[in-house]
């Protein structure tokens, strides 16, 4: 996924499961977005997503990020992963949110890499 140019957007990359839905994510690589302003999280990813619990652990494993920038977002990051379901090899680079209204959220993800990013 590559070069998308946003502006009023909630999003600008997601990957949400459970437990119950099961599945893989696997070798995503995401890079050079331009995003006026977020209203959720710009960037989304867990494994804890509804309420639905069952014995499908889904994985999230190496995942890419680069070159996104946003003026401002409600939340820069949020990686959710539980301690049954833990996101794997991760990687932030070049992330830049100028402004955004709440804390960042990191749990549970294993073998995280940021590099020149900041996070409003």
């Amino acid at each position: 996924i590559e070069n998308l140019v946003c502006s009023d957007i909630q999003r600008v990359f997601r990957i949400k499961t459970n437990s119950a839905r099961g599945g893989f994510v696997r070798n995503v690589f995401f890079r050079n977005a331009w995003v006026e302003a977020a209203s959720g999280e710009l960037i989304d990813l867990k494994t804890d997503y509804g309420k639905e619990v069952g014995t499908f652990y889904p994985e999230i494993r190496n995942i890419h990020l680069t070159n996104v920038f946003a003026d401002k977002a409600r939340t820069a990051i949020q990686l959710k992963g539980t301690p049954e379901i833990p996101m794997n090899e991760v990687s932030l680079t070049n992330i830049q949110v100028n402004s955004a209204e709440r804390p960042n959220v990191i749990k549970n993800v294993n073998e995280l890499e940021t590099r020149n990013t900041q996070l409003g």
